[in-house]
């Protein structure tokens, strides 16, 4: 017995717990690797975003030189017209100090006829074109400036050299005094070139935190890339580095705290989940009762009248009024609950309702009104034939004395039937029609049915007829009949 017992508790607590271990196990290693490949993802998201920013903050500086220079009067004076050259060059042909990254070449354009004036390359006079710096892309480039000639601005593209990729500064010569101010439609242009080379690199690599910073034309294997768009076209240099591996958690550390943290939640999740779960079946169980409650008669289990009135109107809406309605009331009821009591009043009707339940009613058609009232509804092709078979089922299940707690009574039943055909009646007036029907009954002596019909009318033959019916039931002879009236 104590093996049984013991194969019974591994095969149904230990295999299963073993089971979700492996499981878990299995989850954890997955997130862990989803883990891994979140943080690195988020250190690229990160390292993209510095590194576009810091070329862009770069070109920012560069447009924010060739603005200050190309927007100064000295600058107009002598440019505009006839070019001043030899105060060009002693201007722009100072040294340029290189650690700050300011510019290498200097080039003095013409926007009428697009040549160069004067070029600089490190402080030495130049033959240069715009060509080869701009390529065919120079009007391109001008058509990001200010449409006014007379009014400031600054763009900068990348541009493709022999010494490698570069930045391009481009600003109109505009002066601050309005009267300086060319009538041309087409300035002097200011450019500024400055090579994006090591020291340039290096100087950004320092300030945003990035490990041997590049910038090529294309992407580099093994390394994090970024490609700085330019909308211009001429070149969409890409941004490289060494990606940061050492800053992401090792995986034994994230072995460490998933597994911690994965254990401690099960842990948690399992008495959450056993608390929630009894609790949940308490308020479902509770919502359960209430709902029966508020749609049942809590002495026969039958349903209510709220009940009744819910389902006629479903009858006469979505079953296309095929139906039928039978009305019952108890006779004799009133004298049991006088005699004998309440007690064995509700005892009765417990009895009555287990009687109707019992006779091929589906339960949610059989409803108790109130009082001795009960209600049952018929649905379907032969829902009149049922009504009728039900009205002379009951009458005679009720006519055998009921067993009170030693006492016996003997009771009857009045039975109005009403048909939602062939008007397709609305459910008030189906159940006026049926409670007349009723009250037609008890009139013709109780302990039968009436049918409410359309074609004939309460006369007292219908009366007499249904009297006669009555009492043949009551002496144990005759068969039960329907009569039709209409009140």
């Amino acid at each position: 017995m104590k093996r049984v017992s013991k194969l019974h508790f591994a095969m149904v607590i230990v295999l299963p717990l073993l089971f979700a271990c492996g499981l878990a196990w299995q989850q954890t290693s997955n997130l862990i690797e989803e883990l891994v490949e979140i943080s690195e993802r988020e250190s690229t998201l990160r390292s993209e975003k510095l590194a576009v920013s810091g070329f862009r903050a770069y070109r920012h500086q560069l447009e924010t030189y060739a603005d200050d220079n190309a927007n100064w009067d000295d600058a107009a004076k002598n440019i505009n017209g006839t070019p001043n050259l030899d105060w060009i060059a002693s201007t722009w042909s100072t040294p340029v100090d290189l650690a700050n990254g300011i510019y290498n070449i200097f080039m003095l354009v013409d926007g009428v006829t697009s040549k160069v004036v004067l070029a600089l390359d490190n402080g030495t006079v130049a033959d240069l074109k715009v060509t080869d710096v701009f390529g065919s892309n120079w009007q391109k480039v001008l058509s990001r400036l200010p449409a006014d000639p007379n009014t400031p601005g600054s763009t900068s593209v990348y541009v493709r050299t022999s010494k490698g990729i570069a930045i391009a500064a481009i600003s109109p010569v505009v002066p601050v005094d309005e009267q300086l101010a060319t009538k041309s439609s087409r300035p002097h242009y200011l450019v500024f070139l400055r090579y994006v080379d090591k020291a340039v690199l290096t100087q950004l690599g320092e300030q945003y935190a990035f490990r041997d910073l590049e910038l090529s034309e294309s992407a580099v294997v093994g390394r994090g890339n970024i490609e700085v768009l330019d909308d211009v076209g001429i070149v969409s240099p890409v941004a490289s580095w060494m990606t940061n591996n050492q800053d992401i958690l090792k995986r034994w550390e994230l072995w460490n705290r998933a597994i911690t943290t994965l254990v401690v939640m099960l842990l948690v999740l399992v008495v959450m989940a056993a608390g929630y779960w009894r609790l949940l079946q308490r308020v479902r169980q509770n919502e359960q009762n209430a709902t029966h409650a508020a749609h049942h008669d809590q002495l026969t289990g039958l349903g209510n009248r709220a009940a009744f009135h819910q389902r006629i109107q479903h009858l006469v809406t979505t079953d296309k009024c095929q139906g039928s309605l039978a009305f019952a009331d108890l006779d004799g009821f009133k004298a049991v609950n006088d005699n004998f009591g309440h007690g064995a009043g509700d005892t009765l009707l417990s009895k009555v309702a287990d009687m109707i339940s019992n006779l091929d009613v589906a339960s949610e058609n059989a409803f108790r009104m109130g009082g001795d009232e009960f209600v049952v509804l018929f649905t379907g092709d032969n829902h009149a034939m049922q009504a009728n078979d039900f009205a002379t089922k009951l009458i005679t299940a009720l006519r055998q004395p009921f067993d009170l707690g030693g006492r016996v009574a003997t009771i009857g039943v009045s039975i109005g039937i009403a048909h939602a055909e062939p008007d397709c009646l609305d459910a008030d007036t189906l159940i006026r029609h049926a409670d007349e029907a009723m009250y037609f009954a008890k009139k013709a002596g109780r302990n039968c049915f009436a049918t409410y019909g359309e074609n004939q009318i309460q006369t007292e033959e219908n009366l007499k007829l249904l009297r006669q019916i009555a009492n043949a039931n009551q002496s144990d002879k005759g068969e039960y009949e329907r009569r039709s009236f209409r009140a």
